[in-house]
């Protein structure tokens, strides 16, 4: 398949001299069927060659959806559990608390 694909490549190449008129909506631009053929394997390795980054980077993103994943989950469960409550942490703030009123009064702005 390749060499029929080197075949019609050298042939449109070495015979493409024939003119040719491209109508660019308005512009008539005139050049050979050797430009076009060569503009048109351009095209076709640039579409090529960003289908091959979209595919690596999705390969990329994935690949570290699965690392972050696992060091997530390696996290979970090598952690270290939370420390017991204290009598100090099971009372809740209020405003009777003497600290509590003080902390928080100002004097009167003027």
């Amino acid at each position: 398949m390749l060499a029929v694909v080197a075949v019609i490549a050298v042939t449109a190449l070495l015979e493409g001299d024939d003119v040719t008129s491209l109508n660019l909506g308005g512009a008539d631009l005139d050049t050979t069927a050797r430009w076009v053929f060569l503009a048109g394997a351009v095209s076709v390795l640039l579409l090529v060659a960003g289908v091959a980054l979209i595919v690596s980077g999705l390969r990329r993103a994935r690949a570290r959806r699965k690392e972050m994943k696992t060091l997530k989950t390696a996290a979970t469960t090598t952690s270290t559990p939370p420390p017991p409550e204290t009598e100090a942490s099971r009372v809740p703030v209020s405003p009777q608390d003497p600290d509590e009123q003080t902390h928080f009064q100002s004097t009167p702005r003027e």
